[in-house]
């Protein structure tokens, strides 16, 4: 995610503009897509029954690009969540059926399984509603926890390690029409509908125990395990759609003025589905992967330069990081009210930095998204207790797509700016903190320029102590050790040794790591 966003103009010399949170809210709008909620029914259809897993892994491949298909046979065990959801953006609603396949990987029988329901984190202010549960077939008594942000079912008998159940949900969403205490990823407005958080998640395990912590609303709340969705969107036919993963199937309905698109995914820990009738869309290739932009008619002109900024960033990061395995990647204009917010496969951009003086931050914001494809989507990380993995390794990625295109003069003032100058209040203080500390450990005010900027620094100083070939080498091995994976700062700290004789020891106790 990129809250905080200085960067280069969208032509000439680069403008610098280093900013606070971003909490900016839009002006005026295209037409409302809100009206008064009707009362909900419980969806009368029966949840869709388990695909085969010959079947599932076929049509996944679908979105992968050719030759990474073959990556899908390490995940024949994965979390699989087929989803089946009827949405009104008039009434602002969701009514959905979900199956999981999901396989007990841990080493003790399972006598309940946790899900997250991200859309009821308090600052979202979504409403999402479980109507019924149940497990092969079988109704399952299931609670609340957690604020109602995550969701207990009960198994009986317990699932064995090794053993497979077949959970099936059906359960509704109501959308809110802002949730201004947070990014307002969940939400329909503007012309838009934006559904981050639509669909429960089984959460990752954090030593051994399962991942139910209350996020804050300053930092991200994802923390998964690669999993692999089929997602069948009904929507009202005039609907431009920018979801994640690619689409497979579109079919008009018996009802009138609806049709129904399949999405599969391929490896991903979410997904996010964005909505609009305004929406155009431009697309680039990048070698056999189509990268689309979504936008506003207003706003053309920055959306076909996110256009062009994501697909040289996407081609950029391939040789430094190593291929990018799906077939599409997309942008798409949305309410959000920070900068820009990362998820697989698709990029979420605040309409604020589309328009007027804001559009300067546009290209750091879309090379910082990009980047977060490799950190966070292809690499997994523990966002809620170490968000410098991702956050800090995705701002000084896009740092070095500048310093490769801008020139040494230019990349130097944007890192004194972006990264010095807005670390220096607190490293020249008793504010000061290390990188390496969970999000909740952060003053608001403290938690970009610690773990953004700070981390940008440290990544810094580790590449002068590795030296460009070595360090470029550990990135690329990064990503391909962890591919699909959760790593954490032990991983990282561990496979950079690799990497060089000289002992980091010493360097990373000099930057606040210490076993």
């Amino acid at each position: 995610m990129r809250r905080r966003s200085p960067a280069p103009g969208l032509a000439g010399p680069i403008t610098w503009l280093v900013l606070g949170f971003l909490l900016i809210c839009a002006g005026c709008r295209p037409a409302s897509l809100t009206a008064t909620p009707t009362l909900w029914e419980a969806p009368t259809s029966e949840p869709a029954p388990a695909p085969s897993p010959a079947a599932w892994l076929s049509e996944q491949a679908l979105a992968m690009r050719p030759g990474y298909a073959e990556e899908l046979a390490d995940l024949a065990h994965a979390p699989c969540y087929d989803l089946q959801a009827d949405i009104s953006p008039e009434q602002r609603t969701v009514q959905a059926s979900l199956h999981i396949t999901y396989t007990n990987a841990g080493a003790s029988a399972l006598s309940e399984l946790p899900l997250r329901l991200y859309a009821n984190l308090p600052y979202r202010q979504g409403r999402l509603d479980i109507l019924r549960a149940e497990r092969d077939g079988r109704p399952v008594t299931f609670d609340y926890a957690v604020e109602r942000t995550a969701v207990w079912l009960t198994l009986a008998p317990a699932l064995a390690p090794g053993q497979t159940a077949h959970i099936a949900l059906t359960y509704r969403l109501a959308v809110p029409e802002s949730a201004p205490d947070g990014y307002q990823e969940l939400v329909a407005r503007d012309g838009i509908m934006s559904l981050a958080g639509m669909v429960p998640l089984i959460p990752a395990r954090r030593d051994g125990a399962w991942d139910l912590d209350l996020p804050e609303p300053y930092g991200d709340a994802l923390f998964a395990e690669t999993a692999l969705f089929r997602f069948q969107l009904t929507l009202p036919r005039p609907m431009v759609a920018a979801a994640t993963g690619s689409r497979v199937e579109e079919r008009s309905n018996a009802k009138a003025g609806t049709r129904t698109d399949t999405y599969v995914s391929g490896p991903a820990r979410d997904i996010m589905v964005a909505l609009s009738p305004y929406f155009q869309a431009e697309s680039r290739s990048v070698e056999d992967i189509t990268v689309r932009s979504y936008f506003l008619p207003e706003d053309r002109t920055a959306g076909v330069e996110a256009l062009r900024l994501a697909a040289d960033g996407l081609r950029q990061f391939q040789e430094w990081f190593g291929a990018y395995p799906y077939r599409e990647l997309e942008l798409v204009e949305t309410p959000l009210l920070a900068a820009g917010m990362e998820y697989p496969g698709i990029i979420s951009l605040g309409r604020h930095i589309y328009q007027g003086d804001q559009s300067r931050r546009l290209p750091w914001v879309v090379l910082h998204e990009v980047a977060h494809q490799w950190w966070f989507g292809l690499v997994g990380n523990d966002q809620l207790r170490e968000p410098w993995l991702d956050e800090a390794l995705a701002n000084y990625s896009a740092w070095l797509y500048f310093e490769r295109t801008a020139g040494q003069q230019e990349a130097a003032a944007l890192f004194r700016e972006l990264f010095e100058e807005p670390a220096r209040p607190f490293q020249e203080t008793d504010r000061d903190l290390p990188i390496n500390l969970p999000v909740a450990a952060y003053p608001r005010d403290a938690y970009g320029p610690v773990v953004y900027d700070k981390g940008a620094l440290f990544l810094h100083a580790l590449r002068q102590e590795m030296g460009d070939e070595a360090f470029f080498a550990f990135l690329r091995g990064y990503a391909e050790r962890f591919r699909y994976r959760i790593a954490t700062a032990g991983d990282f700290l561990a496979l950079a040794q690799t990497y060089t004789p000289h002992p980091l020891a010493p360097f990373f106790a000099e930057w606040g790591f210490v076993k």
